[in-house]
């Protein structure tokens, strides 16, 4: 169960625009279980990340993205697992703990910032010879990356007082609600 909703949160953060329509994979051991070898298998279920470029506000870089309202939407089929599981009290504590602890660590500001700075970095002469040999489309310039960056920072800066709006909003029966430190 912690495994799903860590994936859920996840997603429901960066905002994945082709999640969970598409993109959903999950995956298990079926042989015979060998924890002492790796955790991993035991058998039980586990959601595996892909499909991650349309995330971050993908290309207007709207950090309002109402994923979490769409996911649990009567309308939406792919939310059914996720609207059962928040039914119970301590799911729905412990999702929102989850979010939190994400919020907190690998998805806070500077975090995003530091990891987008160095894979810039590291890509950066890969993309100009790139851009310099045609190789890419016509539309795509150090300016256009810049921008797009630009935009992800962004995102990055606003989505978590989104997400603790909507979290209080859609929960607010909860005594605990991550806490806005910016």
């Amino acid at each position: 169960m912690e495994n799903l909703l860590r994936y859920y949160a996840f997603q429901i953060w960066v905002a994945n625009e082709e999640w969970p329509d598409d993109n959903l994979y999950r995956w298990r051991y079926t042989g015979t279980p060998d924890t002492a070898r790796a955790p991993e298998l035991d058998g039980r279920w586990r959601y595996a990340m892909f499909g991650l470029d349309q995330t971050f506000g993908y290309i207007d870089g709207d950090y309002n993205k109402q994923t979490l309202q769409h996911l649990l939407s009567p309308d939406n089929f792919d939310g059914g697992l996720f609207r059962s599981i928040l039914m119970r009290e301590d799911m729905k504590q412990r999702f929102v703990a989850i979010l939190g602890e994400l919020m907190e660590d690998v998805l806070n500001y500077e975090t995003v910032r530091e990891v987008l700075e160095e894979l810039n970095t590291s890509i950066e002469n890969e993309v100009g010879f790139a851009i310099a040999a045609g190789l890419l489309d016509a539309s795509v310039s150090k300016e256009t990356i810049a921008e797009f960056h630009a935009s992800t920072l962004n995102f990055a800066r606003n989505r978590r007082a989104y997400i603790i709006e909507s979290i209080e909003a859609l929960f607010a029966d909860e005594e605990e609600t991550p806490e806005e430190n910016d």
